[in-house]
């Protein structure tokens, strides 16, 4: 089978642009509760990819956390430009890196569990959000140190 270049290069965009689009969140989901499930899932891995991955912060919270944004932080103040004043600049470091990034959604929440490195330094977190249809609208987290001297030797992931 023989593909012209023009026909290759409208595949080629087409893939990228599935991988790449996401679509805004909505507090008025219509659909079963498995279909909710399931918009969820999409909504927090979709997420997770541009604030962890992409380090696309202001367009992960312009498509998922449009207004309402309850943070359970002990060091991060409520509401939506409060996270992203302290969120966009601590995360624009070259030397952080997400790994090991999971997401899982049920029963109105949705996890992301990754492994952060800054420089010399590893932390395993958990996230921790709670959806209004696919909106994000509260957060809590958790964080533990990564020694790497751990005697489990399948600690964290």
């Amino acid at each position: 089978m023989r593909f012209s270049v023009a026909t290759f290069a409208t595949v080629i965009v087409a893939a990228i642009s599935s991988v790449t689009a996401q679509t805004a969140c909505t507090t008025n989901f219509v659909g079963t509760p498995e279909q909710l499930q399931a918009a969820q899932q999409q909504a927090i891995a979709d997420f997770g990819n541009l604030f962890l991955v992409q380090k696309q912060i202001q367009r992960g919270f312009d498509l998922f956390i449009p207004g309402e944004y309850i943070n359970h932080n002990p060091y991060a103040q409520s509401g939506r430009q409060n996270a992203l004043n302290v969120l966009v600049p601590a995360l624009s470091s070259p030397s952080l890196t997400f790994t090991n990034v999971h997401a899982f959604a049920g029963q109105g929440y949705g996890l992301l569990h990754y492994r952060m490195r800054n420089g010399g330094s590893s932390t395993a977190v958990m996230d921790k959000f709670r959806f209004v249809g696919t909106c994000i609208v509260e957060h809590w987290d958790v964080g533990q140190s990564i020694s790497g001297r751990e005697s489990n030797p399948i600690a964290f992931f």
